[in-house]
């Protein structure tokens, strides 16, 4: 139809020349663009040149197109969280925002996530993936890392960049890097030495033992600012654990009082006298650690070894006689039960009592009666007055040793 020019009536759109208006498809939000086959400006849907945004649906799906290239909207992006196919997925209703990935490839649990490299940045912190670098490049806070799904602290690892520490499982903890010294330049054996600071987390098993903690170097007991040596990633020093004590305490006639005492508390105040390997045993609540086994380091049954069991005792009668008469046994214990008692030492004295002396147990040999069991044995020292008169023996001095030695 051709509207003469003279017309002072306004033609519609589809009166005009070269337009083509199909009254049978026209929808809401049709544009019109022109087909170069028919010549013709139609209707339809989408379009637009200029790389303007089109709509499909009310507000689901949406894709930037350059209108010359024949983009569809596959690889859009959509705000319905179940679509597949999509470049972007957004939940509004959640917050969350999903990038990437073939098929929908994205679960859309978490605030973001992406398929293919990464950077997360902010005003606080900075997370940066980088190849092979993982790490929080700004901002305070430690890097904790878990695995299974499991964030409790127990399955955490925890990287302190501030004293260059890793803390596992929340327990055990490295130690930073100036209390080592630098390890020997030798490829065999492998030498090193290490600072204690607060002793060794000596036993953290199971029963009979009891569980042990770390040791206060401010208190008397043995130098945990020492530095000593590993091998094999096992302490060269002195295997052994010592014991002092100078109580004045008077022993009735036919009673026993223990002289191995290893500390009396099972914290970071213990006041332990000697112990760098962790050898104490088990934990009385009335009389505190008393009994010393094999160190936590060689605590199995299948470890053989040798113990070696030194005491000095210095004690006065009460009163003189010839029949007073003092002993020395080792208790050897299993499991927590008396197993055997060793008389080790005799002494008959009119006045002043000292008695010194050392036994060393076969413990890998069970046909001479001494085998130990590394796994579940430990030995306690004791003073007996056997004295049948009635005189009481005061004990003045008392120091135990019970030396660790690995039967190779």
């Amino acid at each position: 139809m051709t509207v003469p020019y003279s017309s002072p009536q306004t033609p519609a759109l589809g009166e005009l020349i070269n337009v083509q208006l199909n009254n049978n498809t026209l929808a809401n939000n049709d544009v019109v663009k022109y087909n170069a086959t028919t010549q013709l400006w139609e209707n339809g849907v989408g379009g637009g040149g200029g790389g303007g945004a089109s709509i499909s649906g009310i507000d689901d799906d949406a894709v930037f197109k350059s209108g010359t290239n024949g983009d569809t909207f596959t690889g859009g992006i959509t705000r319905n969280p179940a679509t597949a196919g999509k470049a972007v997925n957004l939940d509004t209703s959640n917050l969350r925002v999903g990038i990437g990935g073939s098929g929908n490839a994205l679960s859309m649990v978490n605030t973001l996530e992406v398929q293919g490299n990464t950077r997360l940045t902010g005003t606080t912190h900075e997370i940066k993936i980088d190849d092979n670098e993982l790490g929080i490049i700004s901002g305070a806070g430690n890097l904790k890392l878990y695995s299974a799904n499991d964030t409790s602290a127990e399955a955490s690892v925890e990287v302190d960049g501030s004293t260059k520490k890793l803390i596992v499982g929340g327990t055990m903890e490295t130690l930073e890097p100036t209390l080592f010294d630098t390890a020997n330049s030798s490829d065999l054996d492998g030498i090193y030495k290490i600072k204690l600071r607060r002793g060794m987390d000596l036993w953290g098993g199971a029963a009979p033992f009891t569980r042990q903690n770390t040791f206060n170097a401010l208190s008397t007991q043995f130098p945990t600012s020492q530095t000593v040596e590993y091998q094999n990633k096992r302490p060269i020093q002195y295997p052994a654990i010592l014991s002092r004590t100078a109580t004045g305490t008077p022993i009735a006639p036919a009673s026993t009082y223990v002289i191995s005492l290893y500390g009396t508390f099972s914290s970071f105040s213990d006041n332990c006298f000697y112990d760098p390997l962790g050898m104490r045993a088990f934990l009385n609540p009335t009389n505190g650690w008393t009994t010393a086994g094999a160190p936590s380091l060689f605590r199995s049954a299948d470890v053989k070894c040798l113990m070696r069991v030194k005491w000095n005792f210095k004690g006065r009668w009460s009163s003189p006689s010839a029949t007073n008469r003092a002993e020395i046994y080792v208790n050897q214990y299993r499991s927590g039960g008396l197993l055997r008692s060793f008389q080790v030492a005799i002494s008959n004295n009119d006045d002043t009592c000292i008695i010194n002396g050392e036994r060393t147990f076969i413990g890998f040999n069970s046909s001479f009666g001494e085998d130990f069991d590394c796994g579940r044995d430990w030995y306690e020292i004791e003073v007996a007055n056997m004295t049948g008169g009635g005189a009481e023996i005061t004990a003045d001095y008392a120091h135990t040793e019970v030396q660790f030695i690995l039967a190779q």
